[in-house]
Order: C-alpha cells, then sequence, then structure tokens
C-alpha cells in the first residue's frame, strides 16, 4: 500500500527530477496501471518543467495500450491540454497587443474576464443593444429617412459621441490591431447618409465580435487551466479510459 501523501512529499524534495521521471518509465512493467497512473501525474504535478521541456508523449508507442489504459489516457490527456492551452495563450497574445490597458494586464484572469464582460455590456449599451441585438444604426434609418425638423442632425451628434466614447474605451491601439478604419468628426460629415449607417453598424459589429471572441477565449483557458489542475491532482476525480487505437498512439506525435 502506497503512502500517496508521504510519497508526494517526498517527490517535493527531489534534487533530480529527470532521474525519477525516466526511471518511472523505465521500471512501468512492474506497476499496475492504476498506481502508475497515480504516479505518473504526481510527477508531472511536480515535475511539471520536465515533461514541458521533454516529448514525454513519444514514449507512447512503448507503453502497452491494453495494459495501461489510464496511465496513457493521463500522458496523452496532459499533453492534448498542455497544446490546447498554447494555442489559447497565442490567441490572447493578440489581444494583449490591442488592449493597451497596464492595470488591466496587472490583474488576474478572474479580473480580466469580469473586465471584458462588464465593458461588452457597456459598449452594448452605447449602441441601445444591451436588451436585443438590433444594431444601434438600423434603429437610426427610420429618423435619417424620416428627418422631421431636421432631426437626423441630433441622430448624428449622437452617434458621433458614443463613437467617441467607445475609442476611448479601447483606445486607438485597439483598432489599429483589428483593422477597425476610425475616421475624423469631418470625414464623418462628408460621407452620405447610407455610408454614415454602415459605417455605425461596422463599428458595432466588428467591436463586439471582437471583445464575444475575447471572452469566449478567456474562458476556454481557465477550463483549460482547470482540466490541468484536476489532471494533476491524481485524487481529485477518475480519468475515464478510452480504447485506443494505434491511430491514436500515433497522432499524439503531432499534439507538439
Amino acid at each position: 500500500m502506497i503512502n500517496w501523501e508521504l510519497f508526494n512529499q517526498n517527490l517535493k524534495n527531489v534534487k533530480f527530477k529527470y532521474m525519477i521521471v525516466f526511471k518511472f518509465f523505465n521500471l512501468l512493467e512492474f506497476i499496475d496501471d492504476e498506481n502508475a497512473s497515480k504516479i505518473l501525474r504526481l510527477l508531472m504535478n511536480n515535475f511539471f518543467d520536465v515533461f514541458i521541456e521533454n516529448p514525454m508523449y513519444k514514449l507512447v508507442k512503448f507503453i502497452p495500450v491494453k495494459r495501461y489504459p489510464e496511465t496513457l489516457t493521463s500522458l496523452i490527456t496532459f499533453y492534448e491540454l498542455i497544446k490546447e492551452k498554447g494555442q489559447l495563450i497565442l490567441a490572447l497574445s493578440k489581444w494583449h497587443v490591442a488592449y493597451k490597458n497596464k492595470i488591466y494586464w496587472k490583474k488576474d484572469n478572474k479580473y480580466q474576464l469580469d473586465h471584458l464582460q462588464k465593458t461588452r455590456s457597456l459598449i452594448r449599451a452605447l449602441f441601445d443593444c444591451s436588451i436585443g441585438n438590433q444594431s444601434f444604426g438600423i434603429k437610426i434609418i427610420p429618423v435619417i429617412k424620416s428627418n422631421i425638423n431636421n432631426s437626423k442632425d441630433l441622430v448624428y451628434e449622437n452617434a458621433i459621441e458614443r463613437l467617441v466614447k467607445l475609442y476611448k474605451i479601447l483606445g486607438n491601439e485597439f483598432f489599429k490591431t483589428a483593422k477597425i478604419p476610425t475616421i475624423s468628426v469631418e470625414n464623418f460629415y462628408s460621407l452620405k447618409d447610407d455610408e454614415r449607417i454602415k459605417y455605425i453598424i461596422l463599428i458595432q459589429s466588428k467591436t463586439l465580435n471582437i471583445i464575444d471572441q475575447t471572452i469566449d477565449i478567456y474562458e476556454k483557458f481557465n477550463m483549460v487551466n482547470l482540466k490541468i489542475d484536476n489532471l494533476l491532482n491524481p485524487f481529485s476525480i477518475n480519468i475515464e479510459n478510452d480504447n485506443f487505437t494505434d491511430y491514436d498512439v500515433e497522432d499524439i506525435k503531432e499534439l507538439l
């Protein structure tokens, strides 16, 4: 019977991490699948850098699938999650370039996600679409066409105020990085009515789409982190065993 608490504590004090990891794989045939899976997950937890710096997934072809399904699941799932996390980090790096807010980037993911969700609500309110998704640009079309008592002039003034507020909320770098055109008030008034409306609709839709996509990336990123945390704690969950095929084992080479 393995004393897992003591075993895990001893791992934290190990100096030769690489030696322990490679020794585990060399002695795998003397360990049953359940214990091997737990040991592997504790090794990945304590020696995370070893598994990141070395492509341990290549060892799957040397591990008998039928004898060690749970151990293989742990190893393959780890690298799948690390790959997914890397892709999400790359996606978030684009947001880092676009959104210049020093306070925001000093905070943790929870704050950043909450800030983004509030920003989305603010932008939706700015374009009168907090309830429903109808564009502000579409809503003003009847007023522009009727132009009762030159009402369209007031509408355009209001639209410009909203656009200016939007620019201040997100910053110039956001629009530059996202390739969303910005124009001066003078140039806005030089446009025809239909061009002004199209511009307002374009700004609203593109801005909210980018915010929505970024929020989705944050949520996926946090979920991946949670899955990794659960995987690296062998006593928190049970991993479902899949029936691996030869294709599965070969395909793992493409993970990183």
